[in-house]
This record gives C-alpha cells, structure tokens and sequence, in this order.
C-alpha cells in the first residue's frame, strides 16, 4: 500500500503522565504528528505506509492504533446517483 495513512493512536491512561515522552517515541517510530490532546490522551496524524502501524503499536504507553476512514457525500443539493 502507499501513500500517507491518516491514524489516531491513544496512549494508555496509565502513562498519561509520561505523554511527551509517548509522542517522542511515537514520532520516532514514524508517526507525522497533526494533532496532539494530551489532556485525553489522544495523538492524530499520519504515517507513510501500513508496515508503520505495528512500530506503533510497540511504543510503550500506546493503547491503540487506529486507521482513519474518509468518506465522501454528495452536496445536499446534488442529483442523487
């Protein structure tokens, strides 16, 4: 796969404390920081391809990686197909 994922990876609540520490290593495994909410724990960005999600997933303090979905509708004044 190629191209740029859009992730969110959260940090487990137990190394909120340590969240600098989390995102360092998260950059280092990869992750193009776009968005960081520390207070929740939360880190949205992007990575360059799919192999990226598991170094992620190793980082110490991180709970979960999730890939973004995008969807597309049509105007609400556009014919329906």
């Amino acid at each position: 796969m190629t191209g740029k994922l859009s992730v969110v990876v959260s940090v487990d609540e137990a190394r909120l404390k340590d969240f600098p520490a989390v995102l360092r290593d998260m950059v280092e495994a990869g992750l193009h920081v776009e968005n960081q909410m520390a207070m929740v724990g939360t880190v949205s960005g992007s990575i360059d391809d799919a192999r990226t999600l598991n170094r992620l997933r190793r980082v110490k303090g991180v709970a979960h990686v999730e890939r973004c979905r995008h969807f597309q509708i049509a105007p609400p004044n556009a014919d329906v197909q």
